[in-house]
């Protein structure tokens, strides 16, 4: 299943003015900017990239077909955290599969 999950991002850090911004491409929750939303750590396991990703943001990683990248963290929202040819991102977890 190659379809990109939506990402989240905070829009206030205060509590009365959080809100719920919406985009064609992607639903932005409340969520604090350090939520324990990282749910599982797998330090030094590999992933491969199974279908190419262009990042639609600076803090995503570019994937090709057949990448090999270092998992570090496992988000709720399927986004995971990983290194690519030194490089530290997100990426959709629906595009990878255990190395």
């Amino acid at each position: 299943n190659n379809t990109v999950p939506p990402r989240c991002r905070l829009q206030s850090n205060k509590p009365s003015q959080r809100s719920l911004t919406t985009t064609n491409r992607q639903v932005y929750p409340d969520l604090p900017v350090q939520s324990p939303e990282f749910s599982e750590k797998k330090p030094n396991k590999l992933v491969k990239a199974i279908y190419p990703y262009t990042a639609a943001h600076r803090d995503e990683l570019d994937l090709k077909e057949g990448d090999c990248i270092l998992l570090m963290e496992c988000r709720q929202d399927k986004w995971y955290k990983g290194e690519l040819n030194g490089k530290v991102g997100l990426f959709p977890g629906t595009f990878v599969t255990d190395a």
